[in-house]
């Protein structure tokens, strides 16, 4: 209402008018309404375009803020199109400002790895790092340094190349590592899962477990138990599995069980579902309660743990 007030009495020409429209999109997309925020964002963009011109920051990046919007609405070849002209904008205007840029070449580089162009994505991320190596005495750029090699590594793994994504992880942590505060806790969380879970992969159970308890401790500490948690609880119990330590896999997965359970997850999801499998073939204790339930887990396990 805010937006068609300003637009009535402004003109739809004026800036103020474009940045009420910006500021709706948000407020859209926070709600969950993509479609509704994506064409807030393209009113915005086009009073920018007729103000300012196609180079102007601000047309740029609301022709940015598009490109995001499609990507969310799955839309992804018009999101790469949309994404290609900020980035020959970008490239031709701002080339000097590094991080504009590095975060231009990553940002890119993820539009086209949805899209299903990973081979390219790879090069727009590999420049953006190259970039940033190059004026790592910026803090502000080895924050995005961190980010960028994360992304790199998660193309690395659509791809299935697992010993670059492994190696790329493992960049990323010893940076976030360095960062220390600069760097959430759960974003540390997020590397070691990743490097556990490619490690157990690989058949180094040994070698994934203090990634994976790391892991556990980590997001316990920065946001309390919950589906990271469990995601991380379900792989510790994977790689104990195959180290044979039958009775502390069997803890780790209902552990994820019931996290899961409490996240809301029906009966039927597949994490929900694969926890409970291996919960029951990893062969430790049946039930802890005093029946000693022949089915385990009993059925009022997702709510009290062993209280039958």
């Amino acid at each position: 209402e805010v937006a068609k007030a300003r637009a009535h009495h402004l003109g739809s020409e004026n800036v103020q008018v474009a940045d009420t429209f910006m500021g709706l999109s948000f407020c859209l997309q926070n709600a969950g309404n993509t479609a509704r925020a994506l064409k807030s964002a393209k009113k915005a963009h086009t009073t920018y375009y007729q103000a300012y011109g196609e180079t102007n920051s601000l047309t740029v990046d609301s022709l940015e803020r598009v490109a995001e919007l499609y990507l969310c609405e799955r839309e992804k070849q018009k999101a790469v199109t949309v994404y290609s002209k900020v980035f020959s904008w970008r490239k031709r205007y701002y080339i000097e400002n590094t991080s504009l840029m590095a975060e231009t070449y990553l940002h890119f580089g993820v539009c086209l790895r949805e899209a299903g162009q990973e081979t390219k994505a790879l090069r727009c991320m590999r420049r953006a790092v190259s970039m940033l190596m190059n004026d790592s005495s910026n803090k502000k750029n080895v924050v995005l340094l961190a980010d960028v090699v994360n992304q790199l590594a998660i193309t690395h793994r659509t791809m299935h190349h697992s010993e670059e994504a492994l190696k790329a992880f493992m960049q990323e942590l010893a940076i976030r590592r360095d960062l220390k505060d600069l760097s959430p806790q759960v974003y540390l969380a997020h590397a070691m899962l990743h490097v556990g879970t490619l490690q157990r992969e690989a058949g180094n159970h040994t070698e994934a477990l203090p990634f994976l308890q790391e892991a556990m401790t980590l997001y316990e500490r920065s946001e309390g138990k919950g589906v990271n948690y469990a995601h991380a609880a379900f792989e510790d119990g994977l790689a104990l599995v195959e180290m044979r330590r039958k009775q502390e896999a069997q803890d780790s997965f209902i552990d994820a069980l019931l996290l899961y359970r409490a996240a809301g997850y029906e009966d039927t999801h597949p994490k929900l579902e694969q926890a409970l499998q291996y919960a029951r073939r990893s062969g430790g204790k049946r039930c802890g309660c005093p029946r000693k339930c022949k089915d385990f887990p009993c059925k009022t396990l997702y709510s009290v743990k062993f209280n039958c």
